[in-house]
């Protein structure tokens, strides 16, 4: 939903916006972002970096606050800031990645629309409008929709630069949740449902979105630019892929148990697609999230989850070492998945495509593929019979363990979701004396 700024001049109570930014290892950028906001620091606007990092000098001034956190993942630093602007007189909390940049007009913009809220509005919360920061007349999302477990970015491809593309910003559409590159909430709010869950990376705003169940709007021109989520490939992601997106839907969704055939569908086509570094992280997401939920939220304290990566290499020397591919018509579907995409059949030639390719039918009897990271840099992936046996006898496996105990673990997750996302709990844990 995209909302004008109300104009009617009422006396409606004054707007103090905290502004958290939580950063890693991201000094220059952290200064950078800092000294851009500088002159918009009053009584109304105040800004509070949290630094998991610890690398920045600490700073206590009026509007100005940088504190040291333990590297507990983002979810920890958006969680400590909350509750340093829980402490003030603060009447809403922006959430904002340290790489998310933004604009001192749309911090004015964001001010000046909640100060002319009605008190009926109150609980509204506001959405930045994400813009590709490699393409930055080109929208990625104007908040989301979940459904089915799938994230739907709203707006996404909008061009702000044409008529268009601003017209498909103002058409209303329900947004269930606003990325943390630019998400406002109400005090109020976070008083009522409480903080962010200890999920480190990934997945945490989309669970507390789902969780506040608020009203959500975007503004005009309240842009933040940040890459895109696929300009990078990580085979860590896919861990907290599944291990996130399972926690958030049975903490804040009811999903129903069909939901599984959509993470292992989707483990099969990584393991057929030669993709076997992401399939091994998949697995293990799903691994941990049947643990249950004291696992997951106190994993956090290990850092990083640590996955091994491709070897990128100049796209160029990758691309002589790929035989030309024939054209073949792909077996019907369910064929394909006996024959494990066709891997114990002669090869037919190589392909080039990128990571996020997720129709198997492109890897049919291919031998080679060269994905694409970005222009210059890729990697090459081989298919291994040995390999893709090993996932297919593990995803049914697993799936079968998965399905029987998914009734219980939703129950697990939902109940104890109160309990990690509390005040309490986090003020333990920063404190190194987390619960039993």
């Amino acid at each position: 939903m995209n909302e004008d700024v109300p104009s009617e001049e009422k006396a409606y109570p004054k707007v103090i916006l905290a502004h958290v930014i939580c950063t890693f290892h991201r000094e220059e950028t952290a200064y950078l972002k800092i000294d851009h906001l500088k002159p918009l620091l009053s009584e109304s606007y105040r800004i509070i970096v949290i630094d998991n990092g610890g690398t920045l000098p600490e700073k206590n001034e009026p509007y100005l606050r940088i504190l040291h956190s333990p590297n507990y993942g983002g979810s920890a630093g958006f969680a400590r800031g909350m509750i340093e602007s829980l402490k003030t007189d603060a009447t809403h909390i922006l959430l904002n990645d340290d790489d998310a940049e933004v604009e001192a007009d749309a911090i004015r913009r964001t001010i000046e629309y909640l100060s002319r809220l009605p008190p009926e509005k109150k609980d509204i919360c506001v959405s930045g409008i994400m813009l590709d920061s490699h393409n930055p007349n080109i929208v990625y999302e104007a908040g989301a929709q979940v459904s089915d477990g799938n994230l739907i970015p709203l707006k996404h491809g909008a061009d702000i630069t044409k008529g268009e593309g601003l017209l498909a910003l103002n058409k209303h559409e329900h947004i269930d949740f606003a990325n943390w590159t630019y998400f406002c909430v109400p005090v109020s709010l976070v008083r009522e449902h409480g903080l962010p869950l200890p999920m480190f990376v990934r997945e945490d705003d989309v669970e507390y979105g789902l969780r506040l169940k608020a009203e959500i709007v975007t503004i005009p021109k309240v842009y933040v630019k940040h890459p895109t989520y696929t300009s990078d490939y990580s085979p860590a992601n896919y861990y907290y892929y599944v291990r996130n997106r399972l926690t958030a839907l049975c903490c804040s969704a009811d999903p129903d148990i069909s939901i599984l055939d959509k993470f292992f569908d989707e483990m099969a086509t990584e393991a057929c697609s030669y993709r076997y570094l992401s399939c091994r992280q998949m697995i293990l997401g799903m691994e941990d999230f049947l643990r249950g939920p004291e696992h997951v939220f106190m994993q956090c304290r290990d850092g990083m989850h640590p996955a091994e990566r491709p070897e990128l290499q100049d796209l160029n020397i990758l691309r002589q070492r790929l035989s030309p591919a024939c054209s073949i018509p792909a077996e019907e579907f369910s064929r394909r998945r006996r024959s494990l995409n066709g891997i114990f059949r002669r090869s037919v030639g190589d392909i080039e495509t990128t990571p996020f390719d997720m129709d198997s039918a492109h890897f049919y009897r291919v031998g080679k593929v060269l994905y694409k990271i970005n222009v210059e840099r890729g990697f090459l992936a081989k298919r291994s019979a040995p390999k893709a046996i090993h996932y297919a006898i593990h995803i049914t496996f697993l799936k079968r363990k998965a399905m029987k105990l998914f009734p219980k673990l939703k129950k697990e997750y939902h109940n104890k979701r109160e309990i990690y996302s509390s005040e309490k709990f986090w003020q333990n844990l920063f404190c190194n004396n987390p619960p039993n």
